[in-house]
């Protein structure tokens, strides 16, 4: 049997992406940074959006780019016990030219 994942879509802010346990299989994000813009996406092993007391599974800092960048993160299965929550830190206000996307695939 193959080893299927579900996916979260693709998101552009802050998402409650499952709400149990689940093995965290894959992030995958575009950014395109205008001037000083920096936006950070944070996973956390969190099922409602807790951050106190959950533990962080990945970060990514996207600053300074011009063009898109194309990231997958590779996370072997990682167990998170409580379910996946994503944040992600935008620049305020946003260049017109900046934009980040992700998506978050897991089983």
């Amino acid at each position: 049997m193959p080893d299927a994942s579900r996916s979260s879509g693709v998101l552009a802010g802050d998402a409650i992406i499952c709400k149990n346990a689940c093995n965290l299989k894959s992030v995958h994000v575009t950014c395109s940074t205008g001037g000083s813009d920096e936006y950070i996406l944070k996973i956390f092993d969190s099922k409602d959006g807790t951050l106190t007391g959950n533990t962080e599974l990945a970060r990514f800092v996207f600053k300074g780019h011009t063009g898109a960048i194309n990231v997958e993160y590779d996370m072997h299965g990682v167990l998170a016990r409580e379910g996946l929550f994503a944040q992600l830190t935008l620049p305020v206000p946003p260049n017109a030219a900046s934009q980040c996307a992700f998506s978050v695939e897991f089983n």
